[in-house]
Protein backbone atom coordinates (compact mmCIF):
# COMPACT_ATOMS: atom_id res chain seq x y z
CA UNK A 1 0.00 0.00 0.00
CA UNK A 2 1.59 3.30 -1.70
CA UNK A 3 1.59 6.51 0.83
CA UNK A 4 -0.64 8.13 -1.70
CA UNK A 5 -3.49 5.51 -1.27
CA UNK A 6 -2.91 5.98 2.51
CA UNK A 7 -3.78 9.88 2.18
CA UNK A 8 -6.66 9.08 0.16
CA UNK A 9 -10.06 10.39 2.19
CA UNK A 10 -12.71 7.74 2.16
CA UNK A 11 -15.92 8.36 -0.50
CA UNK A 12 -18.24 7.46 1.88
CA UNK A 13 -19.19 5.51 4.91
CA UNK A 14 -20.32 2.46 3.02
CA UNK A 15 -18.58 -0.19 1.43
CA UNK A 16 -18.60 0.20 -2.33
CA UNK A 17 -19.06 -3.65 -3.27
CA UNK A 18 -21.94 -4.89 -0.61
CA UNK A 19 -22.75 -0.97 -0.35
CA UNK A 20 -23.52 -1.78 3.57
CA UNK A 21 -21.67 0.59 5.74
CA UNK A 22 -18.16 0.03 7.47
CA UNK A 23 -18.17 0.13 10.99
CA UNK A 24 -14.03 -1.89 11.30
CA UNK A 25 -12.04 -4.29 9.46
CA UNK A 26 -11.88 -1.46 6.42
CA UNK A 27 -9.58 -2.19 3.55
CA UNK A 28 -8.54 -0.45 0.16
CA UNK A 29 -9.06 -2.14 -2.64
CA UNK A 30 -8.20 -2.37 -6.11
CA UNK A 31 -10.77 -2.54 -8.55
CA UNK A 32 -8.57 -3.55 -11.36
CA UNK A 33 -6.16 -6.09 -9.63
CA UNK A 34 -2.73 -5.67 -9.40
CA UNK A 35 -1.86 -8.61 -10.75
CA UNK A 36 -2.27 -7.61 -13.85
CA UNK A 37 0.80 -5.72 -14.11
CA UNK A 38 2.54 -7.98 -12.10
CA UNK A 39 2.22 -10.61 -14.34
CA UNK A 40 3.25 -8.39 -17.47
CA UNK A 41 6.62 -7.43 -16.01
CA UNK A 42 8.27 -9.99 -18.25
CA UNK A 43 6.32 -9.49 -21.23
CA UNK A 44 6.96 -5.70 -21.52
CA UNK A 45 9.46 -2.78 -21.46
CA UNK A 46 10.44 -0.92 -18.55
CA UNK A 47 8.65 2.32 -20.05
CA UNK A 48 5.56 0.40 -20.94
CA UNK A 49 5.68 -1.31 -17.65
CA UNK A 50 5.90 1.30 -15.49
CA UNK A 51 2.61 3.37 -16.90
CA UNK A 52 0.76 0.34 -16.59
CA UNK A 53 2.05 -0.18 -13.06
CA UNK A 54 1.74 3.89 -12.13
CA UNK A 55 -2.11 3.72 -13.51
CA UNK A 56 -3.13 0.19 -11.34
CA UNK A 57 -1.47 1.80 -8.16
CA UNK A 58 -2.97 5.31 -8.20
CA UNK A 59 -5.76 6.21 -5.71
CA UNK A 60 -8.12 6.68 -8.59
CA UNK A 61 -8.10 2.59 -8.81
CA UNK A 62 -8.95 2.09 -5.59
CA UNK A 63 -12.11 2.23 -3.35
CA UNK A 64 -13.04 1.17 0.73
CA UNK A 65 -14.53 -2.03 1.24
CA UNK A 66 -15.15 -4.56 4.23
CA UNK A 67 -12.13 -6.85 4.49
CA UNK A 68 -14.13 -10.19 3.99
CA UNK A 69 -15.69 -8.17 0.70
CA UNK A 70 -12.19 -7.97 -0.15
CA UNK A 71 -10.94 -11.48 0.01
CA UNK A 72 -14.17 -12.71 -1.58
CA UNK A 73 -13.37 -10.65 -4.76
CA UNK A 74 -10.03 -12.12 -5.14
CA UNK A 75 -8.34 -11.21 -8.72
CA UNK A 76 -11.92 -11.12 -10.00
CA UNK A 77 -12.72 -7.77 -11.57
CA UNK A 78 -15.88 -5.99 -10.50
CA UNK A 79 -18.41 -4.39 -13.22
CA UNK A 80 -17.78 -0.80 -12.21
CA UNK A 81 -21.35 -0.04 -12.89
CA UNK A 82 -22.23 -2.27 -9.75
CA UNK A 83 -19.91 -0.49 -7.27
CA UNK A 84 -21.73 1.87 -4.63
CA UNK A 85 -19.13 4.54 -5.27
CA UNK A 86 -19.99 8.57 -6.57
CA UNK A 87 -20.20 9.45 -9.86
CA UNK A 88 -17.19 11.36 -9.62
CA UNK A 89 -15.53 8.00 -9.20
CA UNK A 90 -17.20 5.72 -11.12
CA UNK A 91 -15.66 8.42 -14.09
CA UNK A 92 -12.33 7.87 -13.07
CA UNK A 93 -12.74 4.30 -12.61
CA UNK A 94 -13.77 4.28 -16.19
CA UNK A 95 -10.70 6.32 -17.51
CA UNK A 96 -8.37 3.68 -15.61
CA UNK A 97 -10.42 0.72 -17.05
CA UNK A 98 -10.80 2.16 -20.89
CA UNK A 99 -6.89 2.97 -20.26
CA UNK A 100 -5.33 -0.82 -19.29
CA UNK A 101 -8.73 -2.77 -21.25
CA UNK A 102 -5.77 -4.53 -23.24
CA UNK A 103 -3.62 -5.96 -20.99
CA UNK A 104 -7.26 -6.84 -18.88
CA UNK A 105 -8.08 -9.41 -21.91
CA UNK A 106 -4.86 -10.46 -22.32
CA UNK A 107 -4.60 -11.36 -18.76
CA UNK A 108 -8.09 -12.79 -18.66
CA UNK A 109 -7.98 -14.99 -22.05
CA UNK A 110 -4.05 -16.65 -20.19
CA UNK A 111 -6.12 -17.36 -16.90
CA UNK A 112 -9.21 -18.64 -19.20
CA UNK A 113 -6.32 -21.26 -20.71
CA UNK A 114 -5.02 -22.05 -17.74
CA UNK A 115 -8.33 -23.27 -16.21
CA UNK A 116 -8.76 -25.40 -19.36
CA UNK A 117 -5.41 -26.90 -18.90
CA UNK A 118 -6.31 -27.69 -14.78
CA UNK A 119 -9.98 -29.16 -16.28
CA UNK A 120 -11.13 -26.39 -13.64
CA UNK A 121 -9.85 -28.02 -10.73
CA UNK A 122 -7.67 -26.53 -8.19
CA UNK A 123 -3.78 -27.57 -8.67
CA UNK A 124 -3.25 -28.46 -4.96
CA UNK A 125 -6.60 -30.07 -3.51
CA UNK A 126 -8.30 -31.09 -6.86
CA UNK A 127 -11.75 -29.52 -5.96
CA UNK A 128 -13.89 -27.67 -8.56
CA UNK A 129 -12.91 -23.91 -8.80
CA UNK A 130 -15.33 -21.06 -7.91
CA UNK A 131 -14.88 -17.24 -8.99
CA UNK A 132 -12.32 -18.08 -11.23
CA UNK A 133 -9.61 -19.22 -8.33
CA UNK A 134 -6.39 -17.31 -7.41
CA UNK A 135 -3.43 -17.00 -9.84
CA UNK A 136 0.02 -18.09 -7.68
CA UNK A 137 3.01 -19.38 -8.94
CA UNK A 138 3.98 -22.99 -8.25
CA UNK A 139 7.77 -21.65 -7.32
CA UNK A 140 7.87 -18.83 -5.68
CA UNK A 141 11.69 -18.46 -6.76
CA UNK A 142 10.87 -18.26 -10.44
CA UNK A 143 10.21 -15.19 -12.02
CA UNK A 144 6.42 -14.69 -12.79
CA UNK A 145 5.76 -16.16 -16.21
CA UNK A 146 2.95 -18.02 -17.42
CA UNK A 147 4.55 -21.58 -17.23
CA UNK A 148 5.27 -21.45 -13.95
CA UNK A 149 1.23 -19.58 -13.22
CA UNK A 150 -1.69 -22.07 -11.53
CA UNK A 151 -4.83 -21.68 -10.26
CA UNK A 152 -5.90 -22.56 -6.95
CA UNK A 153 -9.04 -22.17 -4.71
CA UNK A 154 -9.30 -20.04 -1.93
CA UNK A 155 -9.57 -22.07 1.05
CA UNK A 156 -5.91 -23.65 0.00
CA UNK A 157 -4.82 -19.99 -0.87
CA UNK A 158 -5.05 -19.20 2.81
CA UNK A 159 -3.00 -22.14 4.04
CA UNK A 160 -0.43 -21.61 1.44
CA UNK A 161 0.80 -18.40 2.52
CA UNK A 162 3.57 -19.75 4.90
CA UNK A 163 5.16 -22.07 1.83
CA UNK A 164 5.14 -22.10 -1.76
CA UNK A 165 2.60 -23.88 -4.22
CA UNK A 166 4.89 -26.70 -4.68
CA UNK A 167 5.91 -27.59 -1.61
CA UNK A 168 2.55 -27.45 0.09
CA UNK A 169 1.58 -29.59 -2.41
CA UNK A 170 4.15 -32.11 -1.43
CA UNK A 171 3.25 -31.72 2.07
CA UNK A 172 0.03 -32.43 1.54
CA UNK A 173 0.33 -35.46 -0.79
CA UNK A 174 2.65 -36.70 2.39
CA UNK A 175 5.69 -36.55 0.50
CA UNK A 176 7.57 -34.57 2.61
CA UNK A 177 6.94 -33.57 6.23
CA UNK A 178 6.36 -29.28 7.57
CA UNK A 179 9.44 -28.47 8.96
CA UNK A 180 8.93 -28.23 12.83
CA UNK A 181 8.27 -25.18 14.56
CA UNK A 182 10.64 -23.30 16.01
CA UNK A 183 9.39 -22.87 20.10
CA UNK A 184 9.02 -19.58 20.85
CA UNK A 185 11.82 -18.12 23.31
CA UNK A 186 10.58 -18.00 26.78
CA UNK A 187 12.11 -15.54 29.14
CA UNK A 188 13.39 -17.14 31.99
CA UNK A 189 12.58 -15.71 35.40
CA UNK A 190 13.93 -13.03 36.80
CA UNK A 191 17.28 -14.86 39.37
CA UNK A 192 16.50 -14.22 43.18
CA UNK A 193 19.40 -12.66 44.69
CA UNK A 194 21.37 -14.74 47.07
CA UNK A 195 20.44 -14.43 50.62
CA UNK A 196 22.77 -12.04 52.78
CA UNK A 197 25.00 -13.91 55.14
CA UNK A 198 25.68 -12.70 58.38
CA UNK A 199 28.16 -10.44 58.67
CA UNK A 200 31.52 -12.20 60.89
CA UNK A 201 32.92 -10.14 63.66
CA UNK A 202 35.60 -8.97 62.01
CA UNK A 203 33.14 -7.29 59.17
CA UNK A 204 31.12 -5.65 62.05
CA UNK A 205 31.78 -2.27 62.60
CA UNK A 206 33.51 -1.48 66.09
CA UNK A 207 30.81 -0.10 68.72
CA UNK A 208 31.09 3.17 69.52
CA UNK A 209 32.07 3.39 73.41
CA UNK A 210 29.88 5.68 75.32
CA UNK A 211 31.35 7.75 77.78
CA UNK A 212 29.78 7.57 80.94
CA UNK A 213 30.19 10.79 83.23
CA UNK A 214 30.62 9.76 86.73
CA UNK A 215 28.24 11.86 88.76
CA UNK A 216 30.43 12.98 91.62
CA UNK A 217 28.31 12.49 95.08
CA UNK A 218 27.23 15.10 96.36
CA UNK A 219 28.81 15.42 100.07
CA UNK A 220 25.48 15.57 102.72
CA UNK A 221 25.88 19.39 103.99
CA UNK A 222 26.90 19.87 107.55
CA UNK A 223 25.22 21.41 109.72
CA UNK A 224 26.23 23.93 111.72
CA UNK A 225 24.81 23.93 115.61
CA UNK A 226 22.86 26.83 116.22
CA UNK A 227 24.17 29.41 118.95
CA UNK A 228 23.09 32.33 120.07
CA UNK A 229 26.22 33.97 118.52
CA UNK A 230 25.14 32.49 114.92
CA UNK A 231 21.37 33.45 115.44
Amino acid sequence: MTAEIKKEPAESPICAICGKPIFNNCTIDHVIPQAIYKWHEQYLDHAEFSALRRRITSPRNTVRTHRRCNERKEESIVRIALLHVSRTKRSKLHQTYTAVEPYIEAFLKRKDELRERQQNCCYICGKPLRDGGVLRRIDDTLDRVWENACLICHRCNCRVRSHDVKTYRLIRTGAIRPAPKKPKAVMPPPAEPPPAAAPSVSDAPPKRRRRHRRRRAKKPATQVPRTPENA
